[in-house]
């Protein structure tokens, strides 16, 4: 654009050559001609040439500067134009992180602990087995997906018999009813065990001890704590009896799960864990 605004200023520089040349002219010869008629002349007086004097040395000096800009003043250098370059759009990829490893729960614990099963053995029941042993079936080394995350588990099932109940229980020593001493828990805050059922809504009982409270028995238990219905579902629940205050001089049945037609007329199907704990004590002793 410049370089035709420069072009544009020759022929302008050149008609004010020749004006100021004609101004200058008239000026010093003191006549103007007039081009409308011919042989006519203007005759100027002093104060005229004097005007047209300097008008015409204004236009020379104004025509030399336009030729001084266009000609011999250095140009400046052409600015390139400007490449905008667009970035490539690309589709946006979320980034990948990494989840924390899960965490395992582990269950409080106070103190020292010792498996239930190391002293006290599944060795009894009382109830529909009396009259029909058909009524009862227990696998203590059951295997499949519902004892998960266990390899294996304990199977409880029972349909209701003559009886209307049964009573599951875990005797120290094996078959013990009382006709030798059980052990010595002393120490012990809790029994803390996992259960689960096959259905929604099964309503099971809990003891610890209690032989010997209705039949005369030569040993009989110090203790006799009875938990009625609660509801069991068909996920592993950490169930935890309290201890606290109770005798335990001589522990003979360590845990019975009762279960009644009252509370489960079509019966129930139970899964307990060997993770059965008798909290606070690190070895159970011969009760005396």
């Amino acid at each position: 654009m410049k370089d035709v605004l420069d072009l544009l200023q020759m022929p302008f520089a050149a008609a004010l050559v020749l004006l100021a040349v004609y101004l200058l002219v008239s000026s010093i010869v003191g006549q103007m001609p007039h081009f409308g008629a011919k042989d006519t002349r203007l005759i100027l007086n002093k104060p005229q040439r004097a005007i047209l004097g300097l008008l015409g040395l204004g236009f020379l000096i104004f025509t030399i500067f336009i030729l001084i800009q266009v000609f011999l003043l250095p140009k400046p250098p052409p600015v390139p134009p400007t490449l905008t370059v667009t970035p490539p759009v690309t589709a946006y990829t979320p980034p990948i992180t990494q989840s924390p490893p899960p965490t395992e729960i582990t269950p409080t614990v106070i103190g020292p602990r010792t498996s239930l099963l190391d002293y006290y053995f599944q060795s009894g029941e009382d109830g529909d087995p009396d009259d029909d042993p058909t009524t009862l079936e227990i696998d203590l080394n059951y295997k499949s997906k519902e004892c998960s995350p266990e390899p294996d588990c304990i199977r409880i099932e029972w349909r209701p018999g003559p009886r209307r109940y049964v009573a599951i229980n875990w005797l120290g020593p094996a078959a013990n009813y009382g006709s030798q001493p059980g052990y010595d828990l002393n120490g012990a805050t809790q029994i803390t065990y996992w259960l689960k059922s096959e259905q929604q809504n099964a309503i099971v009982d809990v003891r610890i001890g209690c032989l010997g409270s209705d039949t005369p028995v030569a040993h009989p238990d110090s203790v006799c704590y009875k938990e009625h219905a609660f509801q069991v579902g068909t996920d592993w629940t950490q169930k935890h009896i309290d201890l606290a205050g109770q005798s335990l001089n001589n522990v003979v049945r360590a845990l019975a799960i009762v279960l009644t037609a009252n509370r489960n007329p079509n019966g129930a199907t139970l899964y307990l864990k060997k993770d059965i704990w008798i909290d606070g004590i690190e070895k159970a002793q011969p009760a005396k």
